[in-house]
């Protein structure tokens, strides 16, 4: 896969963390982020039919971690506690 590609891939997946978070009703928003990095981490690794070696699946994970971090700051600052 080409770094256009994984760019793509990445925006695609993010677009649906990002939805997926702010469509989410979250009572407990520490577990919440941390089941969702688990996921990440579970699917794209697990994943073969990606096609994504293992360098790509783990910037893709570095990413998508990233943004997750990135949402769980913006919620935070959102939704004080």
């Amino acid at each position: 896969m080409n770094a256009d590609e994984l760019s793509k891939l990445y925006g695609a997946l993010s677009a649906r963390v990002t939805a997926a978070v702010t469509a989410h009703e979250i009572d407990d928003w520490p577990e919440y982020f941390e089941g969702l990095r688990a996921v990440i981490r579970r699917v794209v690794t697990e994943t073969a039919e990606s096609g994504l070696s293992e360098e790509e699946k783990q910037e893709l994970i570095q990413r998508l971690l990233t943004h997750v971090s990135s949402l769980e700051e913006w919620w935070v600052k959102l939704k004080p506690t």
